[in-house]
């Protein structure tokens, strides 16, 4: 029960950071126009990490703009291998000295540069190094992310992701050009860029990111490993779409109906829902009840049935939940 006590603590506080959120939302796409601006004239090719960080040193003047400058770039230059993430390989881990294994990284890095291609550890490090040759402090931060609703209730013991924190204006934030690619496995060449994954604010990362290290949660109070596997698949549209859930919980028990229970929903929006493996290869509409101040909404069922249920918000996917 630590991630229902954990957001039920915090229901003020959540108030004010989705209003922050939206808030921030608009700032920062005026913020940065004129950085995207600049770097969408770059050339699609730097033939080194040197290259790469003098022309964002000459264009730009503020340690947030060169961030934004490279997480930029990278997001809409580095297409993700798939084909290299499905391969299963024994990576070489002995090194030498640390100055060993910063060779092997920067090499590692370099590659996904020239090649134009790589896998999250790849994104990372390249922006890592990019940022550090421009003289501002990035880590690289190892850890989970859930990517399929069958991953709900399974907790991983070997990480399978790695993302970014940037310390500028004394202070550490995260980010995540991998996820902001937009590449879709069904169109590998195809980039459709979203920055809710630069400088995403730590209550909202943890939806989908779990640091190794928990520090790197960037929040007074981290949730268990446990608590975040067993919580839905959240997909970055959920912040957008105005549900809010009162039980935040991943796995569904299979009965002859699906109930759900909101404590926001937006009127104003149209929601739907599919179910994995069903006759039917469109989602159906998602209709609510208003129960006191909350919304709740019943799918019927074939108690039994394990299978994928996601929801929809305009036709884009918000959340997954996985029936048991």
């Amino acid at each position: 029960h630590f991630w229902n006590n954990y957001w039920l603590n915090k229901n003020m506080k959540n108030l004010f950071f989705i209003l922050f959120f939206i808030v921030s939302l608009f700032a920062r796409s005026q913020d940065f126009k004129k950085v995207d601006l600049i770097v969408n004239q770059y050339p699609s090719y730097f033939n080194s990490i040197e290259a790469f960080a003098n022309k964002v040193n000459t264009d730009f003047n503020t340690d947030l703009e060169k961030v934004r400058a490279v997480y930029y770039w990278v997001s809409n230059h580095i297409f993700y291998d798939y084909a290299q993430a499905n391969r299963t390989y024994r990576r070489r881990t002995y090194y030498e000295s640390e100055a060993d294994l910063e060779r092997q990284l920067k090499l590692m890095a370099e590659q996904v540069l020239r090649r134009k291609r790589g896998v999250c550890e790849g994104y990372a490090q390249l922006t890592r190094f990019v940022l550090q040759d421009l003289q501002i402090n990035c880590k690289v931060i190892k850890g989970y992310a859930k990517n399929d609703y069958r991953e709900i209730g399974v907790i991983k013991e070997k990480t399978n992701h790695a993302w970014n924190a940037v310390f500028i204006n004394n202070k550490w934030h995260l980010l995540d050009a991998t996820w902001s690619t937009g590449n879709d496995k069904d169109e590998p060449g195809k980039f459709d860029f979203d920055d809710f994954y630069f400088l995403t604010n730590p209550e909202l990362m943890i939806y989908t990111h779990y640091a190794e290290d928990t520090k790197w949660l960037l929040l007074d109070q981290p949730m268990s490993k446990s608590a975040f596997f067993y919580t839905p698949l959240f997909y970055d549209y959920y912040h957008k779409s105005g549900l809010k859930f009162t039980k935040i919980q991943g796995l569904i028990k299979s009965s002859d109906e699906i109930t759900i229970l909101f404590d926001e929903i937006n009127e104003n929006v149209t929601y739907s829902y599919f179910l994995e493996g069903s006759q039917s290869k469109y989602s159906q509409p998602l209709r609510f009840e208003k129960q006191g101040n909350k919304y709740i909404t019943h799918i019927p069922f074939r108690k039994g049935r394990k299978t994928g249920l996601t929801i929809f918000a305009q036709g884009k996917a918000c959340v997954a939940f996985r029936i048991i």
